[in-house]
């Protein structure tokens, strides 16, 4: 119950605002054969008592017909800060990247195929990849919207400073896509893995987003990502959240 009560907060604290602000990942993969993506930058700076600087780089590739779909995303953070005495420290160092194809076995149950790979240097994470298979279910799909449920099984690699860890998982989740109209989209996404090697251990993975279109090509997003870990390395935190807006370039066709 208190991990229920923690991500139910997370989510409504997060979404709820953004909704009402009104301005990310991406919109909804149109179905039509054609390659499309973004590249995203942003940067923020701070001064006062401690001086602060974070700079957040990201890029998309998407792909979709009828039956077939390929997705993609990669995220990079880096981010310092300074105090009064001059003492520099790294407040933020990660990559974090996915890729994900899902085949339509019929217009309702879909086979899907996932790879994530992320490095946290503030969590002692020099490397992870986490390899899924699983089968989803289409509760709505069109141009505009989708709904998703999915199951299945994941491998889960691990190198940390201090350890190395594998061990399989079960993988449950859902996700929502809608194009709210031609200027707003939103993207939400839950994944539970239980622990099949350390039973009662859990990793969860939320994301959240939204993208406003400023022009033709140019989009603003908003991205909102929440990792938990229930047995984490010694002297490291269950949770890890962060949130970074961008400006957007797309590419591919309109």
């Amino acid at each position: 119950m208190k991990l229920f009560r923690t991500f139910a907060h997370s989510t409504f604290a997060v979404c709820i605002p953004a909704l009402v602000a009104a301005p990310a990942f991406a919109d909804p993969v149109k179905q039509d054969g054609q390659w499309r993506g973004s590249l995203d930058a942003g940067f923020s700076a701070a001064s006062g008592n401690t001086t602060s600087t974070s700079l957040n780089l990201g890029a998309t590739a998407n792909w979709a017909t009828s039956t077939d779909k390929f997705t993609s995303n990669l995220l990079g953070l880096y981010g310092t800060s300074t105090d009064d005495s001059g003492n520099r420290t790294t407040s933020d160092d990660l990559v974090r990247g996915n890729a994900e194809f899902d085949h339509d076995m019929t217009p309702k149950i879909y086979s899907m195929y996932t790879l994530d790979a992320e490095r946290n240097e503030l969590q002692d994470l020099n490397f992870r990849a986490a390899a899924a298979v699983a089968l989803g279910y289409h509760f709505v799909k069109t141009d505009k919207q989708t709904f998703n449920v999915f199951s299945g099984i994941s491998y889960n690699y691990e190198i940390y400073k201090t350890t190395t860890r594998q061990y399989p998982e079960l993988l449950l989740g859902e996700e929502y896509d809608q194009a709210v109209n031609d200027t707003l989209s939103l993207t939400e996404r839950l994944a539970v893995y239980p622990n099949l090697g350390y039973i009662g251990n859990v990793r969860t993975q939320l994301d959240l987003g939204l993208v406003v279109k400023l022009t033709e090509r140019l989009n603003l997003k908003l991205t909102y990502q929440d990792r938990y870990n229930s047995q984490p390395v010694e002297e490291v935190k269950k949770h890890d959240s962060l949130f970074v807006t961008s400006i957007a370039y797309t590419f591919g066709p309109k």
